[in-house]
């Protein structure tokens, strides 16, 4: 199985909407695997923005949509853009992968189609920086939390709720 070259070369800064092309440029490419193969758009799939804090990319099957963290982006697209390309191409294998098996996870064959599609095939590989947080406070132990919503239950730190 041969990889597909990235389209960023090394993690130079780019633009929002030079990521846009990127993105679309890769939801829009045929890809081949195992001898068949796989447009996307054609497909009905949509790309988009979700408003996740801890997952970089999302592909929802039952939708036929792949998202980005438009939150995650913000605030690493400067610094590690080709990560993000990398999770594009991670999102679009479990698409591919959804179309041939009808779900996917990070199992053995996500992985064949992950590596051929030239994306690193695993989760959180590569540090980037948390979006920021709205909430942050001491809890009556004083160990210190931060939490991206609030919630009505009692707010503790991770310590005080094992």
């Amino acid at each position: 199985m041969e990889q597909q070259d990235f389209i960023l070369q090394d993690n130079s800064p780019i633009t929002f909407s030079r990521f846009d092309e990127i993105f679309n440029q890769l939801m829009s490419k045929t890809w081949e695997y195992n001898g068949l193969f796989y447009n996307l758009k054609e497909l009905g799939w949509s790309w988009g923005y979700s408003n996740k804090k801890r997952s970089l990319g999302t592909a929802y099957g039952g939708r036929r949509r792949i998202e980005i963290s438009k939150a995650l982006l913000s605030v690493n697209l400067d610094k590690n853009p080709k990560k993000f390309e990398d999770t594009i191409r991670h999102e679009i294998a479990h698409a591919i992968d959804n179309i041939i098996r009808g779900h996917s996870g990070h199992d053995y064959p996500w992985q064949q189609i992950a590596i051929h599609l030239g994306a690193i095939p695993s989760t959180g590989h590569a540090k980037i920086e948390s979006a920021p947080v709205k909430w942050s406070g001491i809890c009556p132990n004083g160990h210190s939390y931060s939490r991206h919503r609030i919630t009505k239950r009692s707010l503790n730190s991770a310590a005080c709720t094992k």
